[in-house]
């Protein structure tokens, strides 16, 4: 349990590395899993057997002899159903590797989403200190800049924020611009 925990863990941390924007979006994820997987270990190795010993045993058979397959594990119906019905198991698992042949060519399998090379991000910075009424001020002379141009089909404007999961000031921002399609 020790070693498949950590080996786990430790595929997370280069994520945890990273710089950049790909680096604020793994950074979350990467901690997210990392804690989960901390706590799955610590309720495996502690919680589970402590619930077991409270719940699993019945009263009537403690003390007793350990039954004939050595542990007192329950057997499973479902196991004996296959092993008794080789067949039936044999066609489930090829149905399975012929379904993942189908479905695996579909799959997004990119680390990053594709680009939209349709559009442009133009960040700004206004002098520090600036207010946000004085940052919007000078924007509008670059929203009418940005509108007397007959490339662009449609902008958006976010004054105060930036792409990303962090706080700005309000003198940082940054505008989408969309630039129409070339035939």
């Amino acid at each position: 349990m020790v070693a498949s925990s950590l080996s786990t863990i430790v595929i997370f941390l280069p994520f945890g590395l990273m710089g950049g924007l790909a680096g604020a979006y793994f950074n979350v994820m990467t901690n997210t899993m990392i804690v989960t997987l901390t706590c799955s270990f610590l309720v495996t190795w502690i919680g589970v057997p402590v619930v077991y010993l409270l719940v699993g045993q019945n009263e009537n058979v403690v003390g007793q002899k350990v039954a004939e397959n050595g542990h007192g594990v329950k057997k499973q119906k479902w196991v004996g159903f296959f092993i008794h019905r080789p067949v039936i198991a044999i066609s489930l698992v090829v149905l399975l590797i012929t379904s993942i042949v189908f479905v695996y060519p579909h799959l997004k399998t990119g680390f990053l989403p594709d680009m939209d090379e349709g559009s442009i991000v133009l960040d700004f910075d206004s002098p520090p200190g600036s207010s946000l009424a004085e940052t919007d001020a000078m924007l509008r002379q670059v929203d009418k800049i940005v509108r007397a141009t007959p490339e662009v089909s449609a902008f958006s404007r976010r004054t105060g924020a930036q792409m990303g999961f962090f706080i700005t000031e309000p003198s940082r921002g940054d505008y989408l611009i969309e630039v129409e399609e070339r035939s």
